[in-house]
């Protein structure tokens, strides 16, 4: 539902551009298991569906952000 590319587009897109450290996290309104697999294939780490909440969110962006290593960036 975004405009021009979709988010498995962008998801690509990112996974091409960015450190592959840099974790990639979807998320969506939509639960398809067909979408799922699209973007994990596309190179996503995680896929969050919006209906949860934004402190279980922050939880799993600061998981990915200690995997990562990254915790050393601005």
């Amino acid at each position: 539902s975004m405009p021009g590319p979709d988010g498995i587009e962008v998801c690509r897109r990112a996974r091409l551009a960015l450190n592959p450290r840099v974790p990639v996290i979807i998320l969506t309104g939509l639960e398809d298991p067909k979408i799922v697999e699209q973007a994990f294939a596309a190179g996503a780490d995680d896929f969050i569906v919006k209906t949860g909440t934004l402190d279980s969110l922050l939880e799993r962006v600061e998981t990915w952000v200690e995997r990562s290593g990254l915790t050393d960036l601005p």
